[in-house]
């Protein structure tokens, strides 16, 4: 019967310390695990943990002896900084309307107003892709502790402009005029036709990005 036994090693890694001025970018590394007996091994191995931020994976090895030295690639992957992305807020004076993006213009009759917040640039840590920018893309976490330095963004919908609008400043609307609902009569029915509030209603915490 041939014999196996388990050894863990834990591969070296740089100390990062990941909060919102360097997001992190998922990239694969590649280490090598050598048998140090002198009759040698051949090994089975496998990164068997998620490294977190600045943490440096675990890879473990299932050997059967055989004769002469084996070494062997492992492939893992770890999160690296990098620039986050930065999403810029444009308003239309003229309608009120707001352009969320992550470049640097948006259509004609839109001025720059300022950066709204950041996002990640991956999935890494559990981010899913945030679908209310008006163009680009990005990340954002369900969980404020998934990376340090996360805020939460606030969401508020407008049902006269029937717009979004997300913002880190849960005062940010405060300064907007709030318009109330009001009734044009429509004297072909009788009837009254409700036009709809102007105003950016709470409708509360719905994740969490970078400032």
């Amino acid at each position: 019967m041939t014999s196996k036994k388990l050894v863990t090693f834990m591969i070296a890694a740089s100390s990062t310390t990941f909060n919102l001025a360097a997001l992190a970018s998922t990239q694969t590394q590649h280490t090598t695990v050598c048998d140090s007996e002198q009759t040698g091994e051949d090994a089975d191995c496998d990164v068997v943990n998620e490294p977190g931020p600045g943490v440096p994976p675990i890879v473990q090895c299932t050997y059967t002896p055989i004769y002469g030295q084996v070494c062997h690639d492992v492939t893992y992957t770890v999160e690296v900084p990098t620039t986050p992305v930065g999403v810029n807020r444009f308003v239309n004076p003229s309608t009120g309307l707001h352009y969320f993006t992550t470049g640097s213009t948006a259509p004609t009759g839109y001025i720059f107003e300022e950066h709204a917040f950041s996002l990640a640039n991956d999935n890494g840590y559990g981010a899913v892709p945030f679908t209310m920018l008006s163009s680009g893309s990005g990340f954002f976490f369900s969980n404020q502790s998934a990376i340090s330095g996360l805020v939460p963004i606030y969401g508020y919908f407008n049902p006269r402009k029937g717009e979004t609008f997300n913002t880190t400043n849960p005062n940010d609307v405060n300064g907007f005029p709030c318009l109330s609902a009001y009734c044009i009569y429509n004297p072909q029915t009788g009837s009254c036709n409700v036009v709809l509030p102007d105003c950016y209603y709470a409708s509360g915490i719905f994740g969490y990005v970078g400032p």
